[in-house]
């Protein structure tokens, strides 16, 4: 991720002031501390831990090798408090001080996040969603839009064809061809029949999302199959 910045320098940017007392937080534990403790016997793996995930990507998202960075940042926790400690002794004012240095970016992330607001579903989704689950049956396949939110995944609980494709590829999971289907499928494709019963759909979804991101050949499914429900911009059609 930081191909050209040498990977000390990234690490004292993104961790900055808390790199110092994580440092000197281990090193008095470890060398200041005669009773072994479960921290001791913690840090040496957690640390080996850190340099594979700074080396090498274990998933097809690099950034997700932050994860494995969380255990060793928790544990690093603990050696800078001790620190603090330390300082308060000498002087709160020092201790306070520096410790408001090292949450204040935590602290200004907290409140923007407290802030925001993001729908992730609406009421005719909430209804649309309520009705699928009355009018079909909980084993039945759908075809739709791969988004997150899609209600017929997120709020009725049916399974898709085609999931979201974001978490797909950081899973490592192949789903280009299951997505060429689902192309040809809305497209009207002369095999679309074919690929609906190859994956077994019993349900088409076309909405707004759909719409978005694929061509879909609304004639092709007037034409073929019954409208069962729509709701808003939303209509479901039975296939099998």
């Amino acid at each position: 991720m930081e191909p050209q910045a040498p990977l000390i320098l990234f690490w004292f940017k993104n961790l900055g002031f808390e790199l110092v007392f994580l440092t000197f937080g281990n090193l008095l534990l470890f060398w200041k501390t005669q009773q072994r403790t479960v921290l001791h016997q913690l840090l040496p793996p957690l640390v080996g831990v850190f340099f594979v995930g700074n080396l090498i990507s274990l998933q097809p998202h690099i950034y997700d090798n932050i994860k494995l960075f969380f255990y060793l940042h928790l544990f690093t926790a603990f050696s800078t408090t001790i620190i603090l400690l330390k300082l308060a002794h000498h002087s709160r004012i020092i201790a306070t001080t520096c410790f408001l240095v090292l949450t204040i970016t935590g602290t200004l992330s907290v409140i923007r996040e407290n802030q925001q607001s993001w729908q992730i579903a609406a009421n005719d989704d909430l209804t649309f969603a309520e009705q699928v689950q009355a009018k079909t049956e909980s084993t039945a396949i759908f075809l739709t839009a791969d988004n997150h939110n899609h209600p017929i995944a997120m709020l009725a609980g049916r399974s898709t064809v085609l999931g979201y494709r974001g978490w797909l590829w950081t899973h490592g999971i192949q789903y280009q061809q299951t997505e060429a289907a689902v192309q040809k499928i809305y497209a009207g494709d002369p095999n679309a029949l074919e690929l609906l019963k190859k994956y077994q759909v019993s349900y088409v979804v076309i909405g707004e999302e759909e719409r978005q991101q694929f061509v879909v050949n609304n004639g092709f499914f007037y034409q073929n199959f019954p409208i069962v429900l729509q709701v808003a911009s939303r209509t479901m059609f039975a296939v099998q």
